[in-house]
C-alpha cells in the first residue's frame, strides 16, 4: 500500500484571506509609522531651535546683547547667520555662510542646527530658522512683550502675546524663505505650519516651543488672515506699542532696548 500523501496547497480563498490580513496590517501600521516619523522630525527641529536659543543666550552673556541680522554684518560683522559676515570668503565657493555666523561657535559648530529635517533643502538652501529683524542687539533681561493679532485681517482687534520675546522663527518656505534665504524674518515673511499646522520658535529667554500661526484658507495665496512680521507689536508699557519689529537697519542695532529714544 502506498503510504505517501500528496501535499495539499492553499486554496484560492485561503490565499485571499491571507492577502487581506496582510493588507489590513499594512493599512494599520503605515499611518502609525508616518506619525512616528513626523513626531521624530518635529522633535529634531525643536531640539535645533532650543540649541540655537541657548546659543543666543550664551552669546549675550559674553557680549551683553544678542547679535543682529544681515544689516549688521557688512559694517560691524554682527550678522548671526554669517550671510554678510566676510561674504567674500565663502561666496566664490558657494559654501554655506553659517560657519561665519556669530552664533555658530555657540552651538558646537553644528552645521545642521539651522535646518528642520522636514523642510525641503531645495526650497531654502541654508536657513529654515530666521531672525526677527527688530530684535537685533537685544538684551536678555528685557521685560517687554511681543503681541500679534488673533485675526490679522482685523489688526485693531484682539491680540495675544508670546510667553517671551521671539528671536528665531521657523519661516514659511513659500512666504518667503525660498526666494530670500537671508536668515532674516521681516516685512511680509510668515510662520511655517509644517508640523501639524504649527512651527517652532526660539525666544530671548533661552526657551523654544511650538506656535500655531493664524493663516488664511488658501496656502498658495497671500491673504489678510495670514500673520506676517509686520503684524507683530512690541509692548513696553500698557498702551505703548511699537511696530518696527519687522524691519532693521544697520543704525538701529539695539533699538529694541530703548525704543522710545528712536
Amino acid at each position: 500500500m502506498n503510504m505517501h500523501r500528496c501535499a495539499r496547497g492553499f486554496t484560492l480563498i485561503e490565499l485571499l484571506v491571507v492577502i487581506s490580513i496582510i493588507a489590513l496590517l499594512i493599512g494599520i501600521l503605515l499611518p502609525a509609522l508616518s506619525r512616528a516619523r513626523e513626531t521624530a522630525m518635529n522633535g529634531a527641529c525643536l531640539s535645533n531651535q532650543r540649541q540655537l536659543s541657548l546659543g543666543f543666550f550664551n552669546y549675550a552673556l559674553d557680549f551683553g546683547t544678542i547679535p543682529g541680522c544681515t544689516d549688521h554684518g557688512a559694517r560691524d560683522n554682527l550678522d548671526w547667520s554669517g550671510v554678510r559676515n566676510k561674504k567674500d570668503r565663502y561666496w566664490r565657493q558657494g559654501d554655506s555662510p553659517w560657519p561665519f555666523g556669530r552664533i555658530y561657535p555657540y552651538v558646537n559648530r553644528s552645521d545642521k542646527a539651522v535646518e528642520c529635517p522636514k523642510a525641503k533643502r531645495g526650497a531654502n538652501t541654508f536657513f529654515d530658522f530666521t531672525f526677527v529683524a527688530g530684535m537685533a542687539g537685544a538684551r536678555t533681561d528685557l521685560a517687554w512683550r511681543v503681541s500679534y493679532p488673533v485675526d490679522p485681517s482685523r489688526p485693531t482687534g484682539e491680540r495675544n502675546t508670546f510667553h517671551a520675546m521671539p528671536i528665531l522663527v521657523e519661516e514659511d518656505e513659500f512666504w518667503y524663505n525660498a526666494n530670500i534665504d537671508d536668515g532674516t524674518w521681516a516685512w511680509n515673511d510668515q510662520f511655517t505650519d509644517r508640523h501639524y499646522g504649527r512651527g517652532n520658535l526660539s525666544y530671548l529667554d533661552g526657551s523654544a516651543g511650538q506656535f500655531e500661526s493664524p493663516k488664511g484658507p488658501q496656502p498658495d495665496e497671500e491673504e489678510p488672515e495670514d500673520l506676517t512680521a509686520q503684524d507683530l507689536r512690541l509692548e513696553t508699557n500698557p498702551g505703548t506699542e511699537y511696530s518696527q519689529l519687522y524691519k532693521s537697519k544697520f543704525d538701529k542695532y539695539g533699538w529694541v532696548n530703548h525704543p522710545d529714544n528712536w
